[in-house]
């Protein structure tokens, strides 16, 4: 993804009504990885505490936003869902073209 596109990427995030502010920070995280991620990046990286980042992981991956990938046979890792993405993504766009319709 270009730097463009994380920027969409990311204000679509910010405009998405469904999630928590701290669930929008970790997908945010997720997204400007653009790769695997382990949850202890993701804790490091957000600033977010272990116990706030876990339940929005749990939360974001039973809602199909991110994609959970069991390595070896002891942790996993955690990536954005590009079809969601798109999804939220489309939705901000459709928004944004109504808003300047009805200006």
């Amino acid at each position: 993804m270009t730097n463009i596109d994380k920027k969409q990427i990311s204000q679509a995030i910010d405009s998405y009504p469904l999630l928590t502010k701290n669930a929008k920070k970790v997908l945010k995280v997720l997204v400007m990885f653009d790769q695997l991620v382990s949850a202890e990046s993701l804790i490091t990286t957000s600033s977010l505490s272990k116990q706030a980042v876990y339940p929005i992981l749990k939360k974001l991956h039973s809602i199909g936003m991110i994609n959970k990938v069991k390595k070896e046979s002891t942790y996993y890792l955690f990536e954005a869902n590009k079809t969601k993405l798109s999804e939220i993504i489309d939705l901000y766009v459709k928004t944004e073209n109504i808003k300047k319709q009805n200006a």
